[in-house]
């Protein structure tokens, strides 16, 4: 699962893991809400793929998939890639706000109801 990410802490595949999923390059190009949560790194001992699991705000998430695509052009098409979903998270978020808003905590609700039984 975490092919070429064996030196990445345990801490980090955990959280990418939960947070994101991994996809072939192919689908990361054809569909506009996913953003890579890896890059390519390169030092002195050469090129590392490195989980990144957060974004910066003010990034362009084109931009960071055609990075992702050029650094990643010697791999073939079917190669995985970590991403995570953008815009879906967020109506999740979203609807999850507005069922707090509007009947309160359901969980803790739910806990009540069990605890009179």
């Amino acid at each position: 699962m975490f092919e070429g990410l064996e030196e990445e802490p345990s801490w980090k595949k955990a959280l990418a893991f939960v947070t994101g999923y991994c996809t072939n390059i192919q689908k990361l190009r054809t569909t506009p809400h996913l953003i890579p949560m890896e890059e390519i790194v390169e030092d002195e001992t050469g090129k590392h793929r490195k989980l990144r699991i957060y974004s910066i705000a003010d990034t362009d998430p084109e931009e960071e998939v055609s990075n992702l695509i050029k650094s990643r052009s010697d791999s073939p098409p079917d190669a995985k890639v970590w991403v995570t979903p953008a815009l879906p998270m967020l109506l999740f978020m979203l609807a999850g706000v507005i069922v707090t808003l509007a009947i309160g905590d359901p969980i803790f609700k739910l806990a009540q109801i069990l605890a009179r039984r």
